[in-house]
């Protein structure tokens, strides 16, 4: 039956997360209550927690930091009626790219979605391309809940020009990768700028 099929893929989804993460047995089941938890507060499946959970662990996060982070990442899936892998990924960009701590992760997600509501670049689809852009803006000392507005606001001005999404995130990456070549540095350095402290 289904629930029988659901309950034994959450115990594969468990036995997952355990041999990447390390947990033993015994924290493996207060785990698993945390996780049928954080699907009550958020109203999403424990079967789609334990997946954005294997998706941090798989990343190298540990099941402490993927906690603190679970019911952000399930209350903006839900408010977004977003996909929770492409939210999940989101989420550790956010924190493991753009330097944003746990505490202040909601900020974040909430600024990137008030600047997808405004425009027609929403937060669902922006889940698919920060994660690759974050990467890109920190490489010019960019971080922080700052740094996660800028992309989505910039992902809006672009939208306008080219309607095609993934243009306007390979137009934004290919801002960020000329800014952060050694020619446009050395410029700035002439003019008497440098270019990662000015960002």
């Amino acid at each position: 039956s289904a629930p029988i099929r659901a309950a034994i893929g959450f115990q594969d989804q468990m036995a997952d997360i355990a041999k990447v993460g390390g947990i033993s047995t015994g924290s493996l089941a207060a785990l698993g209550d945390q996780f049928e938890e954080v699907g009550r507060q958020t109203n999403q499946s424990t079967s789609d927690i334990a997946k954005s959970a294997q998706i941090l662990a798989a990343a190298g996060m540990s099941a402490q930091e993927s906690v603190k982070l679970l019911p952000q990442i399930g209350r903006v899936a839900t408010a977004m009626t977003a996909d929770m892998t492409d939210i999940t990924n989101l989420a550790y960009a956010a924190t493991e790219n753009l330097k944003i701590p746990a505490s202040e992760l909601g900020k974040a997600m909430d600024a990137a979605a008030e600047a997808g509501q405004q425009g027609k670049f929403e937060l669902s689809d922006m889940a698919k391309y920060i994660p690759s852009l974050a990467g890109a803006y920190t490489a010019v000392g960019a971080s922080g809940v700052t740094a996660m507005a800028d992309i989505a606001s910039a992902l809006q001005v672009l939208n306008k020009s080219f309607p095609d999404q993934s243009v306007a995130a390979n137009n934004l990456m290919n801002w960020f990768m000329k800014i952060n070549s050694s020619e446009t540095r050395s410029k700035f350095a002439q003019m008497g700028t440098d270019l990662t402290e000015s960002m």
